[in-house]
């Protein structure tokens, strides 16, 4: 958020959107359009762990990795990333 907040101490709440600069530890596309099921059709997937997993995105993957939760809008879709 204008460089002096390198850590995103400042943003609102997790997850939020702060520059196109931002680099997670996982491919995960988190510009404005996107779900935590599925990124921009443009996105190309990156991360900081990204060179150590050789490009393999089925890495930050999982069968059970779905929104199960009732009535959510992506619910039976596969999340970009399993963080837990």
């Amino acid at each position: 958020m204008n460089g002096k907040d390198l850590y995103c101490d400042q943003a609102p709440t997790i997850g939020t959107y702060t520059s196109s600069n931002e680099l997670w530890w996982a491919p995960y596309d988190n510009r404005p359009g996107t779900t935590v099921t599925a990124a921009l059709p443009d996105y190309v997937p990156g991360g900081l762990l990204w060179p150590y997993v050789e490009g393999n995105r089925k890495t930050f993957q999982c069968q059970m990795g779905y929104d199960r939760t009732p009535g959510s809008p992506t619910q039976g879709q596969y999340y970009q990333v399993i963080t837990r």
